[in-house]
């Protein structure tokens, strides 16, 4: 498994607060905890099922919802502005 775009998301300031769900073909239980120990919120084995990842994305919507601090941190860096 390779962690290279969680740990720069987890290194870097601006993107620290964003939701990361890991894709990955094992069902490893030594897998998903270090996914998780990596710094992933969510752990998601392939071949995903649509609708477990709709509950996913959902829940992570809803708690950057319920934290306005994170959401107003969100909107202010590069990653959360509109195209212009």
């Amino acid at each position: 498994m390779d962690s290279q775009v969680l740990h720069w998301i987890r290194a870097n300031p601006e993107t620290l607060a964003i939701a990361v769900a890991m894709f990955s073909g094992s069902f490893l239980l030594k897998d998903i905890i270090k996914g998780h120990a990596e710094g992933a919120d969510y752990f998601i084995p392939k071949p995903a099922n649509f609708e477990k990842l709709v509950e996913i994305v959902s829940a992570a919507d809803k708690g950057l919802a319920a934290d306005p601090k994170t959401a107003r941190l969100l909107r202010g860096s590069p990653l959360g502005r509109s195209p212009q």
